[in-house]
């Protein structure tokens, strides 16, 4: 009996321990909305109310060169309400469940995701552009989508949100037959042709410039010289010693 209660809660010790180590940490920094401005972020909008005709980037400049200037007074004012604010932002997060703030850090880090993968499909869609890629062909439903779009615009149906729009034209586009989608499908399956033919044509022109680029990058051989031989003593030629004339040896 007594091995059994002992197994008993070894097991129970154990589940516990495993429940434990699966539960994911919070992390011990402040995510954006809980973190206070800086002292010159505050001085910043004030600044930019009592200037409202700067341009953005005026106002920055000028406000750096004026916070330099102001007294040390008015800027521990704003050292002071900088901190203030730190204060009762950490106890507002402080004050949340460790549920609330994982929810808190992991929208934050799917919104930085966001942001990079935009600026990667900005990146690739100027890049294309610059190569002069082919477009990709609309599909059936965006040529559909297309025309719904105008329709709505001319018929005065009021306006609605692009949201309430998108919805709408699903539907219509769920409730059309087979026989109502075929043009569609015919005109989408025209420019997907026209597109793989293209870019075919593309891809080509590409490879073409990639060789081309990479025969202009080699460096190019430089010329050996062909070095003279050395001269060995042996194969020196020794000129004969000079003799005196008749007369001197007379």
């Amino acid at each position: 009996m007594f091995c059994n209660l002992t197994r008993q809660f070894r097991n129970i010790v154990i589940v516990q321990l495993s429940r434990c180590s699966t539960k994911p940490k919070v992390p011990l920094n402040r995510p954006p909305g809980y973190l206070a401005p800086t002292s010159f972020a505050l001085y910043l909008r004030d600044f930019s109310e009592k200037n409202p005709s700067n341009t953005p980037t005026d106002t920055v400049v000028a406000a750096a060169k004026s916070w330099k200037d102001i007294n040390e007074e008015l800027k521990k004012s704003y050292q002071e309400k900088s901190k203030q604010i730190d204060q009762e932002r950490k106890s507002a997060y402080e004050s949340l469940s460790d549920e609330d703030k994982l929810k808190l850090h992991k929208d934050h880090d799917k919104a930085v995701d966001e942001k990079k993968k935009r600026k990667k499909r900005k990146e690739r869609r100027e890049l294309n552009e610059q190569s002069g890629r082919p477009k990709l062909p609309p599909t059936a439903f965006a040529i559909f989508l297309k025309g719904f779009f105008n329709s709505r615009s001319t018929s005065g149906s009021g306006e609605s949100s692009t949201t309430v729009i998108m919805t709408e034209a699903a539907n219509s586009w769920k409730e059309l037959t087979v026989d109502e989608k075929e043009k569609y499908r015919a005109e989408a399956a025209v420019g997907k042709n026209e597109y793989d033919m293209a870019i075919k044509i593309w891809k080509a022109s590409q490879n073409e410039h990639e060789v081309k680029v990479s025969k202009e990058k080699q460096p190019k051989e430089k010329k050996l010289i062909a070095e003279k031989p050395v001269k060995s003593a042996a194969n020196k030629k020794v000129k004969p010693a000079t003799t005196g004339s008749s007369e001197d040896v007379k």
